[in-house]
């Protein structure tokens, strides 16, 4: 137990040290690009060691087509939002 407590403080250590950047797809419509973007320079500004980056959804014949051709290809993003807008 001490040494797993150990591994585990030492990993968030190293957290610290090196930062993480998270990428972060959003629904590609104006109202969502708009509010995302505001929530994520917050973010960012407020948690220097965990920054966002922040992208719609690529373009391609339809949202989960881009998708799940990124989870396939191995360069998902690590979250992921795609709201219907209509």
């Amino acid at each position: 137990m001490k040494k797993t407590v150990l591994l585990a403080v030492f990993l968030c250590s190293l957290i610290g040290l090196f930062g993480i950047e998270l990428v972060f797809w959003t629904a590609p419509n104006p109202l969502q690009e708009s509010f995302w973007k505001e929530v994520v320079t917050e973010w960012n500004q407020n948690n220097p060691d965990i920054q966002i980056k922040w992208s719609t959804i690529p373009a391609a014949g339809s949202s989960e087509e881009a998708i799940l051709t990124s989870i396939a290809s191995g360069r998902m993003p690590d979250i992921c939002t795609n709201i219907f807008s209509g």
